[in-house]
């Protein structure tokens, strides 16, 4: 039986202030909240890169300004398009979205429907699918003869949410259910479109159908998601001028054999009423914090076939509104509904109180035109997760040192690993106990958490060589991400270095520990052709976890390059967030260092990648896209810098790949780069020289070339600055030539003032006439203690490791 409506009274609310649920759907704690999530969440989104947004103009105006051409017969039933292609995401395994075609009907909307399947064993709400806000859907179309993308019919206000599309319903364990976007009208001569769903991989060619037009109705049903035996009518719309206009709709249990709460329908006031043609919308008017509605307020629920009946005074409707339809919380949106002019006052008029002031508010059809050609996109194919690449070996425990200076820490050096370009890697176990005093051994790294003062010495070939760095506190290499837990705790820790050529065993000189000998240099992976898994990238702080990398390889046309990469949770039997290491963008920290080069280059500015974290359980893994500049045409591998994780062995960059989810514009801008480089010097320390890009800077260590406190250079220090000179005549460009002098902080200032200056000329006097290069202007300098590179005390304590490094005279100049 019908339930008649009651006395005309105001909505009472009461069953939103608790927590109920359209199938476990969340509602809000208060009345005003209730209003409010009318608009929580945008539909929008999209990289707007190579673009420019264009939201003026008629909502639904043709490219060619004529009007849309009917096709077939006036609608009155939703049609039931074919089932375009299917697309999955990472972080949903078990959720499928079926893209069915795309409608363009004549009245100038174009509507996407999308079967969600829930294969997992809990209910899924769609927001979670789908973006991180509540409720709404971030679908768009992209258009890719016109180079436009278009994004679904929503509120004008920024921060508005009032999008024509579904918003969050939930999907049960084992349900289907079918969700909608209503955009503007597209380019009638368009064919297909590709669809794309914010953490979804995109759907091309997706076929565009040309239908009628959805015919106006004295009264409308909206299809109730969620539920196929529930039924929301609306059964009238009248208009009362500055009053508003008054909704009656019924809301009826169609075939639920079980008693339906009237909380499993939208509650009257979240629904609104949307004025397609005059491009705006309103919502019930509204008596302190509360909407006016008139109805059974008693009804609680209904049993199968039993319905009731509310009028809802809804916002003035613009003049000029012939049809609205109706759009509310789990409906779909309705058939356009004529309005009615109302005769007199409404039947459900304003009680008491604080009137909120009725308004309409407008709508929009954003779009983002491109200037160049969208990149596609390929299938996505991803590796079996317990397929691994070539990695770094894992070499014994070749000797540890402890720290006078600073106790509590232990170093255990592993081992070199030599790599197939130009650079090796020095691999250590670095242990915290509770003795230790800092978060990091200060004497092995300058300025933070590195390893930029460590070296490595080949005693055979008389070489000393410091890690690869853009300066001296940017090494290449992790350190700077590892963090201590409380306690007793070992973290794997290294860095990269220049080639040691043929060296079989090297010396490790760790500043305040000592230095550990008969370092074995072992051979690393080569890169490896066409394997499915790249390189294997294993986490500093737990062996639980690794980095894959699958792909690095250069767009089609200019369109720069893209990196596939995949964390796996290998072992922990704890449940662990994404991305395991570095902050959560670590997909946007990741740099490729081509060895041969020494350039580092680092994505794209913004950041254009897949953003998405889930849970992984033992056995899970997550693939992950970053998009960059255009290497180099001469790379021909790259080593994945990625914080946290050991550098990757060479991967080989392939031509022709294709992203698997990013949507991106065809070309890509000017690339972000800095060039790395080793110190190399000699063996006793007299000479330390480093290129970068065509800088070059020597580094002459004091203590060899002068005694205590001292200017005179020694007779040993002739053999060196001999060498200097000869290395200067023969490969420096025309120009400056800087020297400075810098002492330790052991002393007056004053006095190391003057003496860095007396220093720095005694050099100059011993280099000019044996460079004999008039076109060189020699310019002397003393900086004194004020410019150090180690740390001359620590924790308090003297430091004659660091103090050593930091009496030095330092030549840079210009190569030819």
């Amino acid at each position: 039986m019908a339930r008649a409506p009651s006395a005309v009274v105001p909505w009472a609310i009461d069953h939103i202030d608790q927590e109920i649920t359209m199938r476990s759907r969340a509602r809000t704690a208060t009345a005003t909240a209730a209003l409010i999530a009318l608009f929580a969440a945008g539909c929008s989104g999209g990289i707007s890169g190579d673009s420019a947004s264009d939201d003026g103009g008629g909502l639904f105006d043709q490219e060619d300004g004529g009007e849309a051409e009917a096709s077939g017969d006036a609608l009155t039933a939703w049609p039931e398009p074919d089932v375009a292609a299917s697309t999955t995401s990472p972080i949903h395994p078990q959720v499928r979205m079926d893209v069915r075609d795309v409608v363009r009907s004549a009245d100038g909307l174009t509507t996407l429907l999308v079967d969600v399947a829930n294969d997992t064993n809990d209910e899924v709400g769609l927001h979670q699918l789908v973006g991180q806000d509540s409720g709404a859907l971030f679908f768009s179309l992209f258009d890719a003869d016109n180079g436009t993308r278009h994004f679904p019919i929503r509120r004008t206000e920024v921060g508005s949410a009032l999008c024509l599309c579904s918003s969050d319903v939930a999907i049960g364990s084992g349900e289907t259910t079918t969700v909608y976007a209503t955009f503007a009208d597209i380019d009638p001569d368009v064919g297909t479109v590709r669809v794309e769903i914010d953490d979804w991989a995109p759907v091309p060619d997706v076929p565009v159908q040309s239908v009628g037009a959805f015919a106006p109705l004295a009264a409308a049903d909206a299809i109730v998601e969620y539920r196929d035996d529930l039924r929301v009518e609306m059964l009238s719309v009248s208009d009362h001028g500055d009053a508003g206009s008054v909704l009656e709709v019924r809301y009826t249990n169609v075939a639920s054999p079980e008693p339906v709460g009237l909380s499993d329908f939208p509650a009257p006031g979240d629904l609104s009423l949307v004025d397609l043609d005059g491009r705006s919308a309103v919502i019930p008017r509204v008596v302190d914090f509360r909407p006016v509605v008139a109805g059974d307020t008693d009804a609680n629920e209904l049993a199968v076939d039993e319905s009731v009946t509310y009028q809802v005074l809804m916002a003035p409707l613009p003049e000029t509104t012939e049809a609205v339809v109706l759009r509310g919380r789990g409906l779909r949106r309705s058939f356009p509904v004529t309005v009615r002019d109302g005769a007199g006052e409404p039947a459900v008029a304003l009680p008491g109180g604080d009137v909120q002031e009725a308004e309409a508010f407008g709508l929009e059809a954003r779009t983002d035109r491109f200037t160049t050609a969208m990149v596609g996109n390929e299938a996505v194919n991803e590796p079996p997760v317990d397929e691994i690449g070539p990695e770094l070996p894992t070499v014994p425990v070749t000797g540890s040192v402890t720290s006078e200076p600073q106790p509590g820490w232990t170093v255990d050096v592993r081992g070199v690993v030599r790599g197939t370009g130009a650079h090796a890697t020095l691999v250590m176990d670095l242990t915290r106990t509770e003795q230790a005093e800092d978060r990091w051994p200060e004497s092995l790294g300058e300025f933070g958490n590195n390893l930029s003062l460590v070296r490595v010495i080949d005693p055979a070939g008389r070489r000393s060589y410091g890690p690869l760095a853009t300066d001296s506190a940017n090494i290449v290499g992790s350190s700077d991400a590892v963090s201590f837990d409380e306690g007793t705790d070992t973290r794997t820790v290294f860095a990269a270095f220049p080639d040691l050529g043929d060296a079989e065993t090297v010396s490790v000189d760790l500043p305040g520990f000592g230095a550990v000998e008969d370092v074995p240099v072992v051979d690393g992976p080569d890169e490896t052709d066409g394997a499915a898994v790249a390189a294997t990238m294993r986490l500093e702080a737990s062996a639980a976890f690794r980095m894959d990398v699958l792909d690095v390889g250069r767009l089609p046309e200019g369109g720069g390059t893209v990196v596939r990469t995949r964390v796996v949770n290998e072992s922990s039997q704890e449940t662990v967030r994404t991305p395991f290491a570095g902050s959560q963008s670590v997909t946007c920290e990741l740099a490729l260092l081509d060895p041969a080069t020494g350039v580092r280059t680092f994505p794209l500015t913004p950041c254009a990648a897949t953003a998405w974290e889930a849970e992984l359980s033992a056995g899970e893994s997550l693939v992950f896209e970053t998009r960059f500049p255009a290497l180099v045409e001469a790379a021909e591998s790259v080593l994945v810098d990625a914080p946290g994780y050991l550098l990757s062995p060479p991967v080989r960059v392939v031509d022709d790949t294709l992203p698997w989810y990013l949507g991106l514009p065809g070309n890509a801008d000017d690339p972000d780069t800095d060039t790395v480089a080793g110190r190399i010097a000699t063996v006793d320390g007299a000479a330390e020289t480093t290129q970068d890009g065509d800088t070059v800077e020597v580094v002459l260590g004091a203590d060899v070339l002068f005694e205590f406190g001292s200017a005179t250079l020694t007779p040993a220090a002739q053999a060196t600055v001999a060498g200097l000179a000869a290395q200067i005549a023969e490969g420096a460009a025309g120009g400056g030539l800087d020297i400075v002098g810098h002492t330790d902080s052991v002393g007056d200032e004053a006095a190391n003032q003057t003496l860095s200056e007396q220093r720095a000329e005694a050099v100059r006097v011993a280099l000019e006439p044996v460079v004999a290069r008039p076109d060189l202007e020699f310019e002397v300098s003393g900086r004194g203690a004020e410019v150090p590179v180690a740390p001359n005390e620590i924790n308090g304590n003297d430091n004659p490791d660091g103090r050593a490094d930091n009496r030095r005279v330092t030549v840079t100049y210009t190569a030819g």
